[in-house]
């Protein structure tokens, strides 16, 4: 018998206990089971409680109990666009179903109760990249190394334990083998999903300078008049001419220098000895680490409208989909993994156009894509020196983005999203189609791969999501946290500068929120 989603719940949650779960107990149970200390902070329940922990303890302990949903604007600038009557909706086809996945105004325990996967759970092959990952920072002690081991394959094991609850069936298309969900989903929402899409850079704009005003609009006085909208796309929805200019610029960089600058600030910003700060402050870090590397390529390009794209991994979690996938082709990123035996998945593929690393023959120097032929900087200690894969060791593969996205929205606080969101990276930087010997896996070298952009913008766009569908269901503020007063290592400004303010409007973050020069979106360039 397989059970349905509320027998499965209710076996890990309530066995025994004679309640029926609803669905928002039932996913809130699984993925936050056990983290409530409902004594933790009682004297100041009220205003130091999220409203998932009251939610929580309120069920549990009766502790916290109120109408939190009429409990006040719990974030600042909270000034959505007036909100229709809920609706629930169902996709009709798997665009549509990735859609409302990835919308922040479907509400994401409806999308999960109505997920069926098409895959099995695996997790093992996951705590493996966690280790390569950990293992290869340079600098940590063998202490920290083991605790943010085991703290990423708790991640892992968590959500594999959330994927577990949805049943399986057997898909009937390719495209839900790839996607490893059944298309047909359920969003409960005020207004119809819809991605932000591309808007031209106004005709009168400054010039990008990495200035203050860097192709900010330009007013009638010759002042700045308003931000700059950054909108970052799919990669595998770009086209032939926008990766050309993105593999030009690219090329630009590494041949005059700034490759090099921004290798020795990742390699050398965060610091090992640290983990917990490291941990702490890594999903602002990130933000500004990319959003100054997107600038430096439109100011190498003189172009405002260039952005780094984002690599949707999760739409290729199933068997064969990542080898697949057109983001390895000759002009983008190359190095696609091929089986000798002729299968779509195996575990020791080679790589297309590309030859062995003289000192390793288990890595792969690329041969076709952006990156060919590079020599990496003196900065590492890779022995290969060149941008090299290992793939297949481990066989890491992001989970399905049905179950990944809008558990990520559910994350109860910043630590829980950046636990989940840290495992998620082990798996792309040490994976399935970078290996654990890679070039993307050392943390001294990872940026010589143009895959780390994507994947860091990837990540981001996550952060953004899950600050924003707390903006919309109005319980905590997604732009601050206790301690980010401190000062980010290498920027020295504060955390909070880099969490940014909502435009609720135009669905995008301001940066930096102290003082903001642009508006950062992830969206679509395509016609649906």
């Amino acid at each position: 018998h397989q059970p349905t989603t509320t027998e499965g719940y209710h076996d890990v949650v309530y066995k025994g206990n004679g309640h029926q779960p609803t669905t928002t107990e039932r996913y809130h149970d699984v993925v936050y089971k056990g983290k409530f200390d409902c004594a933790a902070g009682w004297a100041m329940w009220e205003d130091g409680w999220s409203h998932l922990k009251k939610d929580w303890c309120c069920r549990h302990e009766g502790k916290g109990c109120q109408d939190h949903d009429n409990g006040g604007d719990q974030n600042p600038g909270n000034d959505l666009p007036p909100q229709g009557p809920w609706q629930t909706i169902e996709s009709v086809n798997c665009r549509e179903a990735l859609t409302f996945i990835e919308s922040e105004e479907c509400d994401p325990e409806v999308l999960l109760a109505s997920i069926k996967r098409t895959c099995p759970i695996e997790h093992e092959e996951e705590e493996k990249a966690c280790q390569a990952w950990f293992g290869n920072i340079i600098g940590m002690s063998q202490e920290h190394l083991q605790n943010e081991v085991n703290r990423c394959i708790r991640a892992v094991r968590l959500a594999a334990q959330v994927g577990r609850r949805m049943p399986q069936v057997i898909a009937t298309s390719r495209e839900e083998q790839d996607l490893c969900f059944k298309c047909q989903v359920k969003c409960k929402t005020r207004q119809r999903p819809q991605a932000p899409r591309p808007t031209p850079t106004p005709p009168h704009h400054f010039p990008p300078d990495g200035s203050r005003n860097h192709c900010r609009p330009r007013g009638g006085n010759g002042q700045a008049d308003g931000l700059q909208l950054r909108l970052r796309v799919d990669a595998n929805e770009m086209s032939g001419a926008q990766w050309k200019r993105l593999s030009d610029a690219l090329q630009k960089m590494k041949h005059n220098g700034k490759m090099d600058e921004f290798a020795r600030i990742f390699s050398k910003a965060l610091p090992p000895d640290d983990p917990l700060f490291m941990n702490f402050q890594q999903l602002p870090w990130y933000r500004r680490f990319i959003f100054d590397f997107e600038t430096e390529l439109q100011v190498t390009a003189q172009d405002c409208d260039l952005t780094l794209p984002f690599w949707n991994a999760c739409e290729e979690a199933g068997p064969g989909a990542l080898f697949a996938s057109d983001l390895w082709s000759p002009d983008k990123l190359g190095g696609r993994p091929v089986c000798m035996d002729n299968t779509a998945d195996c575990s020791t593929p080679q790589l297309s156009s590309a030859t062995k690393c003289q000192f390793d023959q288990s890595r792969w120097c690329l041969g076709d894509g952006v990156a060919s032929g590079w020599t990496i900087g003196q900065s590492s200690k890779d022995t290969c020196r060149c941008v090299n894969r290992a793939p297949g060791n481990p066989k890491a593969r992001p989970a399905q983005c049905a179950g990944l996205l809008p558990a990520m929205r559910l994350a109860e606080d910043f630590k829980s999203l950046t636990e989940g969101i840290d495992a998620l990276r082990a798996t792309l930087h040490c994976g399935e189609i970078p290996g654990k010997r890679s070039t993307l896996c050392h943390q001294d070298a990872a940026v010589w791969d143009p895959l780390l952009w994507l994947n860091y913008a990837f990540l981001d766009r996550i952060f953004l999501s899950w600050q924003r569908h707390h903006l919309i269901v109005n319980d905590i503020d997604t732009t601050n946290c206790y301690g980010c007063e401190m000062p980010m290592t290498h920027y020295s400004v504060p955390l909070s500068d880099w969490f940014g303010q909502h435009d609720a409007v135009h669905k995008c973050i301001m940066v930096p929120k102290s003082d903001p020069v642009a508006c950062v979106a992830y969206g679509t360039s395509m016609v649906v």
